[in-house]
């Protein structure tokens, strides 16, 4: 070889030697730049994506400086080609380069940013340090606010009771008013009413049965807001305590407008009621423990019915005690006003044998529902008063049944103050005296009370309560007599959801004078009516005041009915002591009675004397007289008055 071309070969290799170096050195700087850009990855995560450019860019670098590398050692003849390419590598690594630094500044900006964003999140750390510590503060001063509002509610609980004990304290009062000449005294009162348990509480409803037995008060079933109930809850009247009787195997299904009565002062009866279908089903409740039990009785089983009336009676169809069943509603589904159906005729159930029997009355048998049926304390009659047709339309009709021998009559010569026409009424025999309170018609609900003296057949108004007004939204209730009629509740009633909390009580106080019969009383009017010899037309009417009586008599009342109609008409008013009615009509018997009102307020009574007009030719009639309480007696008049003045 020529020494030239080992001389160009000896610099080849060194230059090769260096260029080999120079690319040792550029891997080298390359695999330092990688760490870099690594480091860079693991400080930046926010620059992902750049670094991943870098990271291609990084290796299609290696790669094309791998693949110059297999080029120069296959093809060593290209070395002028390959020391272009590595120019080229070396211009691409300058501009790398160029490129990690701008991302290595890049990279220090974003470590400062990073710093900053530190420092805010420092600093919003203490911000939210600070407003947690301010909500502690916060939620302490509502905590103590919270407390102190519990103890501003309680203090106006406290005083709402006392403002509510206040009330019910000012709602005592004391009336007096006359009944048969004599003074009763009414006094008023509300309580309020608790439970041993405060979800033993009772909530008011409609077409419940309130039962009186002593001086307990029975509840069972009713519509409530939303539903039907079955509940027994028992209220002592004394204590005004509810007690809540606990479900049984026996208890009856929901029901309302069920019949319920207490039978022998020791068991409750309840038969039928609605809930869709009708009931006739039988149940006892026991008032000892107050445990039910459900009953099969035998016999003929009366139809499924709601709104009747249960009594007791002593003599019927059936020997010894017995329940007598009346009135109601058979309508198997909610009919439109008068479509619906009505029971014929009555049921009586034997207490002792439990078995049913059909009864057929004489007379004008009640046919009604949510009327009342009240026996005398003798057990000789049935009083029946009120109650409403299929149509609604409510009645202030009495009658009176014979037990004995199922026979219903209508009274003659009913006077005073009627009720009005009302249904679903508490009713209550006092001795003599018929007590009726309550009850609703078609203007609404009633809270006035009534006493019928049956011995005089003359009603009295005892408290006139508040009259019922459909504009006004007053607080309805149910009646119920406790304490053998002395003693009147009024319960809220209603499917309102509110809780039956208070009650209104009347105590009746009737004075011993009150319960003597009028037979055996001296200070009786003494009267008797004659048809006039000269005008057969004309009936005289005198009376005659009890002795020592006369000068305290203010007025005299005469009263007078045609038999057989319930119409009562006032003939005379005056201080004589006579009158004379004209125009009577032949064939026709006319009842008179007579009323003397002293100065005081009091009055006393005639008996009911009759007479029989005859036509002209017939010879005189004895005159009928009837005693109250008594059998009829007859006796025949002396002559006719000289009256002076015409009732």
């Amino acid at each position: 070889e020529a020494p030239g071309e080992k001389d160009r070969e000896a610099e080849f290799e060194v230059l090769m030697t260096t260029k080999q170096l120079e690319l040792a050195e550029a891997k080298s700087h390359v695999q330092r730049m990688t760490d870099q850009v690594a480091a860079l990855r693991a400080e930046n995560a926010r620059q992902e994506k750049l670094r991943d450019e870098v990271r291609r860019e990084r290796d299609d670098i290696v790669a094309h400086l791998q693949r110059d590398a297999n080029e120069k050692q296959a093809l060593n003849e290209t070395l002028t080609k390959r020391v272009n390419e590595l120019e080229l590598k070396e211009a691409q690594q300058a501009e790398l380069l160029a490129q990690l630094q701008k991302d290595k500044d890049d990279a220090a900006e974003l470590v400062g940013s990073t710093a900053r964003v530190a420092e805010e999140k420092a600093s919003l750390e203490g911000t939210v340090t600070q407003l947690r510590s301010t909500l502690d503060e916060k939620e302490r001063a509502l905590a103590a606010s919270e407390a102190s509002a519990s103890e501003l509610k309680t203090q106006v609980s406290s005083t709402q009771r006392v403002l509510d004990d206040l009330r019910l304290e000012l709602a005592r009062s004391t009336s007096i008013t006359h009944v048969s000449g004599t003074q009763w005294t009414l006094k008023r009162s509300k309580h309020r009413l608790h439970a041993t348990d405060v979800s033993h509480m009772p909530l008011e409803r409609e077409r419940a049965s309130l039962t009186a037995s002593g001086r307990n008060v029975v509840l069972f079933g009713g519509t409530l807001k939303d539903s039907c109930s079955n509940d027994t809850h028992v209220l002592n009247s004394d204590t005004f305590e509810w007690v809540k009787v606990k479900r049984q195997t026996d208890t009856p299904s929901a029901r309302g407008g069920q019949a319920c009565l207490l039978a022998n002062k020791k068991q409750i009866v309840v038969f039928g009621g609605r809930r869709n279908p009708l009931f006739n089903d039988l149940y006892l409740l026991s008032t000892d423990g107050w445990k039910w039990s459900a009953v099969k009785p035998t016999g003929s089983v009366p139809q499924p019915v709601e709104k009747s009336t249960l009594v007791q009676v002593s003599e019927g169809v059936q020997h010894g005690d017995c329940l007598l069943l009346l009135g109601g509603d058979e309508t198997e589904t909610h009919a439109r006003p008068g479509e619906g159906k009505q029971p014929i005729g009555g049921s009586q159930l034997s207490l002792d044998k439990l078995e049913w029997a059909p009864v057929e009355f004489t007379g004008p048998a009640p046919q009604r529902s949510n009327m009342s049926l009240t026996a005398s304390h003798d057990g000789r009659f049935v009083y029946s008063f009120g109650g409403s047709d299929l149509g609604g339309a409510c009645s202030n009709d009495l009658a009176v049944l014979s037990p004995d021998k199922m026979e219903w009559s209508v009274p003659d010569l009913v006077m005073g103050q009627k009720p009005s026409p009302r249904e679903g009424h508490a009713a209550a025999m006092v001795d003599r005296f018929l007590l009726v309170s309550g009850g609703w018609n078609e203007r609404g609900r009633l809270s006035d009370t009534f006493v019928l003296d049956t011995e005089t057949m003359h009603w009295e108004c005892l408290d006139a309560g508040l009259a019922p007004n459909p504009d006004v939204k007053l607080r309805t209730r149910a009646s119920i007599f406790v304490n053998e009629g002395r003693r009147l509740l009024m319960l809220g009633c209603g499917a309102t959801g509110d809780e039956l909390d208070e009650v209104e009580v009347i105590d009746i106080g009737i004075p011993e004078e009150a319960f003597q019969r009028m037979g055996n009383r001296v200070d009786k009017i003494g009267l008797e009516a004659t048809q006039n010899a000269s005008d057969l037309r004309t009936i005289d009417v005198r009376w005659q005041p009890p002795p020592n009586s006369k000068v305290r008599i203010t007025t005299y009342k005469c009263y007078m009915s045609i038999s057989g109609t319930p119409l009562v008409k006032e003939v005379y008013a005056g201080a004589v002591e006579y009158c004379r009615i004209t125009g009577v009509k032949a064939t026709n018997g006319y009842q008179f009675r007579v009323r003397g009102e002293y100065s005081d307020g009091t009055d006393v009574w005639s008996d009911i004397v009759e007479v029989h007009v005859r036509p002209a030719g017939d010879s005189p009639s004895p005159k009928k007289s009837h005693p109250a309480g008594g059998a009829a007696a007859y006796y025949v008049t002396r002559g006719s008055p000289e009256p002076t003045r015409t009732g």
